[in-house]
């Protein structure tokens, strides 16, 4: 009975991430692909009963992720590793 809570934080700074953010004039096509993937994400997750939500944040990934959670009561976080080699 849990709702899912998908989100992407972008930073806000150059960075080696593919969608870091250099200039406030890059971030509104990056919102706009980001909302259409987490869109898409969430209603694949809901044809298959998956209770869940999209929200993108701009900013330090690790201080919006816990912002994140303590705003909305989140009891678990699950983190991609975006191609990194993992956890070992």
């Amino acid at each position: 009975g849990a709702t899912v809570l998908v989100q992407h934080v972008s930073q806000p700074y150059p960075t080696l991430s593919a969608d870091a953010v250099a200039d406030p004039y890059l971030l509104e096509p990056i919102r706009e692909q980001v909302s259409r993937v987490l869109h898409e994400l969430t209603e694949q997750m809901g044809q298959t009963g998956v209770q869940a939500t999209g929200q993108h944040t701009v900013g330090i990934a690790s201080e919006e992720i816990i912002r994140t959670a303590r705003e909305n009561g989140i009891d678990l976080i699950v983190m991609g590793t975006q191609g990194r080699t993992g956890l070992d």
